[in-house]
């Protein structure tokens, strides 16, 4: 699983990226609401936005993080920690290929599911 020990000044840190990439997504989210183009921005923002968020969450949580190239070891990692955030990581990564690399745009019905994901996952990082 290749977790990374970490202490409160990496999850400080990761909630700032998590918050830096949700305000760069939500520039883009009007944006994408009327051109399908940025579609794939905004979810390849919400996508690291889920990722950092999920990073704290593990962090302070469990006092490690995943480091591993498998993006599954880092939901398994998570799902330890707290089993919704792991679910709302998984709809995220499962969105990363087709909005980062795929020659096709996201659709609507994902870039709200991507929203309400990164939105959340960033909610439960802020409490902790």
């Amino acid at each position: 699983m290749n977790p990374k020990i970490v202490d409160a000044a990496f999850a400080h840190g990761r909630l700032m990226k998590a918050r830096e990439f949700a305000m760069t997504a939500a520039v883009l989210f009007d944006e994408s609401s009327r051109n399908s183009e940025q579609g794939d921005s905004y979810v390849t923002m919400a996508i690291h936005s889920g990722i950092a968020s999920s990073d704290v969450i593990c962090a302070t949580k469990l006092g490690e993080y995943s480091a591993a190239d498998s993006h599954a070891a880092a939901v398994s990692l998570l799902k330890k920690a707290n089993p919704e955030a792991a679910t709302l990581l998984s709809k995220l990564l499962n969105l990363k290929t087709k909005s980062a690399y795929g020659h096709r745009s996201v659709s609507a019905a994902e870039i709200r599911s991507a929203e309400s994901a990164h939105k959340k996952l960033l909610q439960i990082a802020e409490q902790l």
